[in-house]
């Protein structure tokens, strides 16, 4: 069997479609058939696969079932997210549990994106046009490569069973495009952090969750016990949307917080967008999960220049912003030098906290709250 080399950021699925049209099947029940060793299926997408003995039977050519999840589906950078329960993911790796290609194609609804201008590059430069990860995640409505809106496409179920579209068989009139719904700069602060998601090099996958709950306490969204104060998110997410007034954009953000409490009910790659939402930009995101010490210095070249700061400078531009507040609201308070400076707040909490308490001592207080996580 001839087996297609990945493509850069290729989904999984799109392997596959190459792999069987490469292979001249007519029905793809055949590939399930062959190389997931699930006999006669009625299905294509449906099939069921064992990742281990699929990865033995191709002798590893996409990688052991881990490689796999993390270089050709979204389900390691959901893993990471805490989107992806543990046991789940070590049964499947272990083979102790199935799953198909559908489950590891589609994030939600049966339908899949892709960008025009990627389309016209692949053909050029691959000679076929594939379906890319990173424009599967629900969150981003533009591609970070182009700047253009993606399109969907609704993959009807009937037409999958015994073959597999990729984005150069979509007709004019098959696609949508995707709605514009949150504001350029906060998309570009996710599809930066949605780049490094999708890579193999994270942190170890516990940290995201401790960082979100993190900042959720400190800015009093949150209390010591898991409860969270809903409406508050719900609008502190809203206010990040083009529209605050939009039904779509109420939805997207209601999903989101669904999914802290019910990872698989909630919107996929919902936390992304919520941490970038309380961090404010991908640097801070990066620094407080502690991202370039799994990565490396050798990718210290992503981050633009002055990105990079010594830590004494820094703390001493956040501390004279600290000091301005002071000087400029003689009714200043901890919680009030949060709202006008949470940059610098967020720095001198974790970097200069002494300092910072001194200034601005912490008053408790309480709040109706609803229990979520």
């Amino acid at each position: 069997m001839l087996l297609p080399t990945p493509n850069p950021d290729e989904l999984f699925v799109s392997v596959l479609t190459r792999l069987g049209r490469l292979n001249g099947f007519g029905d793809f029940r055949e590939i399930a058939a062959q190389s997931f060793e699930a006999g006669i299926s009625s299905s294509f997408i449906d099939a069921t696969l064992n990742l281990p003995k699929f990865c033995k039977h191709l002798g590893d050519a996409y990688g052991a079932p881990e490689v796999l999840l993390n270089d050709l589906t979204c389900l390691g950078a959901r893993r990471f997210l805490g989107e992806i329960d543990e046991e789940a993911w070590r049964a499947l790796i272990c083979g102790d549990a199935s799953t198909s290609v559908g489950a590891l194609t589609f994030l939600g609804a049966t339908e899949l994106r892709f960008c025009h201008a990627c389309r016209k590059y692949d053909i050029g430069q691959y000679g076929v046009a594939y379906w890319h990860r990173r424009h599967q995640i629900p969150v981003l409505h533009h591609c970070a490569t182009h700047g253009c809106r993606l399109k969907k496409v609704a993959i009807k179920r009937a037409s999958i069973h015994e073959s597999f579209p990729l984005p150069g068989d979509i007709l004019p009139g098959q696609e949508i495009d995707l709605p514009s719904l949150w504001t350029d700069r906060f998309e570009h602060e996710l599809e930066v952090f949605a780049q490094f998601l999708l890579t193999p090099m994270r942190p170890h996958h516990a940290q995201v969750e401790q960082v979100l709950r993190d900042e959720l306490r400190e800015r009093r969204l949150m209390n010591r016990t898991g409860v969270l104060r809903t409406n508050e998110l719900l609008e502190h997410l809203i206010s990040r949307t083009r529209s605050e007034n939009s039904e779509e954009a109420r939805s997207v953000a209601a999903q989101i917080l669904r999914g802290l409490r019910e990872p698989a009910r909630g919107l996929a790659f919902g936390r992304a967008a919520l941490l970038n939402s309380l961090l404010g930009d991908w640097r801070t995101v990066l620094e407080r999960c502690n991202w370039l010490q799994a990565i490396g210095p050798s990718v210290a070249h992503v981050f633009p220049d002055g990105a990079k700061q010594d830590v004494p400078d820094v703390t001493v531009t956040h501390r004279k912003k600290c000091l301005a507040y002071i000087s400029s609201d003689s009714a200043h308070s901890r919680l009030g030098f949060t709202k006008n400076e949470y940059r610098s707040f967020r720095w001198l909490l974790h970097h200069d906290k002494a300092w910072l308490d001194d200034l601005l001592p912490t008053v408790g207080r309480g709040c109706e709250q609803i229990e979520m996580f």
